[in-house]
């Protein structure tokens, strides 16, 4: 059931992925890999396929890890659904559900950096900027467009290059997992300090109120720092008393039928 679940996820984020892609599809087309429904797998497609040649140029293995789960071949693969059902399917059953669930890992990590940037790039190409009643410059986003989004994704492959081992799945996994919550801190930070600074520089004061009030409810999902809470609080409770005991005797003196 476990093995079900982890690929029932897996394919959820690919799906999602595709669906953000189509709208970038000079992105998709020119970092990521599209699977296709039953396709064949060649010598080149596993880990042989990274052997470099000078002499010749080489397309990247058309799979995310080999075929034993052990070995990293190329994060831009995006493997289709048909391929997620059987996949590590000869494995032990150990074996199989540790593959799937560091590919579970990474194609949560990179939906999730990936929804991060082009977020991001959409927000700096609104028609209409945020103009404010005391400031006699309008303030609008400059950022943001299919460039900064390329040279995003270029700089999550070099960091994933300059690994010790870029090629065992562990490291790549905590790498794209630590650069996710970089960027939701870098987020969390703008949206807590400088966005709030500039309205108040502005002197839009209903914007700074709006994203006080917002803020406490977008993000603390976002965040792994712990948050003080009634909820999260741990009571202290004594431990169990046997009923036949002295001490429950003289705590709870029960009448006798």
């Amino acid at each position: 059931m476990s093995h079900y679940a982890l690929r029932g996820q897996i394919m959820a984020y690919c799906n999602s992925l595709r669906a953000l892609l189509e709208d970038f599809p000079t992105i998709r087309d020119t970092f990521f890999m599209v699977g296709q429904p039953q396709e064949k797998k060649g010598l080149r497609d596993s880990k042989e396929g990274l052997k470099t040649d000078p002499r010749s140029f080489r397309a990247r293995p058309r799979g995310l890890l080999s075929a034993d789960g052990k070995v990293f071949l190329n994060l831009w693969f995006l493997p289709h659904p048909s391929e997620v059902l059987v996949m590590f399917k000869t494995l032990p059953e150990e074996a199989a559900f540790q593959a799937l669930q560091l590919t579970l890992q990474l194609i949560a990590s990179l939906h999730d950096i990936v929804a991060y940037l082009f977020s991001f790039a959409q927000l700096g190409n609104c028609p209409t900027c945020f103009e404010f009643p005391l400031s006699a410059n309008p303030l609008k986003g400059d950022w943001g467009g299919t460039e900064g989004i390329g040279s995003e994704l270029q700089e999550l492959q070099k960091m994933i290059d300059n690994l010790q081992s870029p090629q065992d799945p562990t490291q790549v996994s905590q790498a794209l997992l630590l650069r996710r919550e970089v960027i939701f801190l870098q987020f969390d930070a703008a949206v807590r300090h400088l966005i709030r600074r500039t309205f108040l520089a502005s002197g839009n004061a209903p914007a700074y109120q709006s994203v006080t009030d917002g803020m406490y409810h977008g993000l603390p999902p976002l965040s792994s720092s712990l948050v003080k809470s009634i909820f999260a609080s741990q009571l202290s409770l004594p431990q169990p008393l046997d009923p036949r005991s002295l001490q429950q005797q003289d705590n709870y003196s029960w009448p006798k039928p």
